[in-house]
């Protein structure tokens, strides 16, 4: 990819970012909440796809741009990726010497998201088990970002607060530590994308196997092992197709699916854009329903004070539990 393309690409993923941070900064909350919700809910026996709505529309938005195009929530949506992007950009230039994760370890190390997916899957949502929801560094993620003073200052004294400064840590010597390692939303979308129809391929014919694709790679993925990108782990960034100085690489859906592979970027992007914009119109709808049916809680818990614990089952995008909170359709709630 040209050095005017590639940037090109960069600048309007990181554009997509910031609104993603504006508009939605706990949209990664309210995804996993959300699947949560419904999991929950088809094993009580109490799903209902009316009370439900807005949890199907949003996971099935979610699960459909992955299935398509892999990871590119992680990419492209996730506000907490975006912070860690920050953190490494800016210790580049100030720890000039860049730390090599040995491959072995970092192999063994990308496994760790998935104990935690399903820990957390098995422990806290079916058995119940009594966690501490102040232990969530997403939690205290989403208190920080929301600008409410006291609600920045409840969150620090918490484990939750501590583990997110090792998150921030790891993030000064590992682009997207947390997204590697820890994040069990990635896991489950890994398991989603595993037959997406979108891929990074690369041309062997013009490939200098420079390494640069890979020394670029967020994630750690060694892409000039294949003719496309097929690990999981890739959260479509595009980084790699922006430093390759052969344009050897490209986003291309499979031909057998597609009819032809497209080589295309333009036809590739308008694509992307399209489905991102029903993704977004999805999202909001999704949000504009469930914001009538949960008004009235919200600020009846919003008056309640910030350390009072409302009892009940809450099944909206929310985590239970004391003391956590995250901004929600301009309100705070907590457990």
């Amino acid at each position: 990819m040209s050095k005017k393309r590639g940037f090109f690409t960069q600048l309007i993923r990181h554009l997509i970012q910031f609104a993603a941070f504006i508009l939605f900064p706990g949209l990664f909350i309210m995804v996993f909440s959300a699947v949560r919700d419904l999991l929950t809910a088809f094993m009580d026996g109490s799903f209902s796809f009316n009370g439900l709505f807005p949890q199907i529309i949003l996971v099935f938005m979610v699960f459909l741009i992955t299935m398509l195009w892999g990871r590119f929530f992680c990419g492209f949506l996730c506000s907490f990726g975006m912070i860690q992007e920050l953190i490494f950009f800016f210790s580049k230039r100030i720890i000039l010497k860049k730390v090599q994760i040995p491959k072995r370890f970092d192999y063994i190390m990308k496994f760790l998201k998935y104990v935690i997916l399903v820990l957390i899957t098995a422990g806290v949502w079916l058995l119940a088990l009594p966690v501490d929801s102040s232990w969530n560094p997403w939690g205290v993620f989403g208190m920080l970002v929301s600008g409410n003073f006291s609600l920045v200052s409840s969150s620090i004294p918490t484990v939750g607060f501590a583990l997110l400064l090792a998150i921030a840590a790891g993030s000064l010597f590992v682009e997207r530590f947390f997204c590697r390692y820890l994040c069990p939303l990635g896991a489950l979308l890994a398991v989603v994308s595993g037959k997406r129809l979108y891929k990074i391929r690369r041309q062997s014919d013009s490939c200098t196997n420079c390494g640069l694709c890979t020394r670029s790679c967020s994630m750690g993925i060694e892409i000039p092992e294949n003719d496309a990108v097929v690990s999981r782990e890739c959260i479509q960034c595009m980084q790699c197709l922006a430093i390759c100085p052969k344009d050897s690489l490209s986003v291309n859906p499979a031909a057998a699916m597609a009819g032809t592979a497209c080589s295309d970027w333009r036809y590739s992007r308008c694509w992307k854009f399209g489905i991102l914009f029903c993704y977004g119109n999805c999202i909001a709808t999704a949000c504009s329903k469930n914001r009538k049916n949960e008004k009235r809680k919200l600020q009846r818990w919003c008056l309640h004070g910030h350390r009072r614990r409302v009892s009940g089952n809450y099944r909206g995008a929310g985590y239970r539990g004391g003391r956590i909170y995250f901004r929600y359709y301009g309100a705070f709630i907590f457990g």
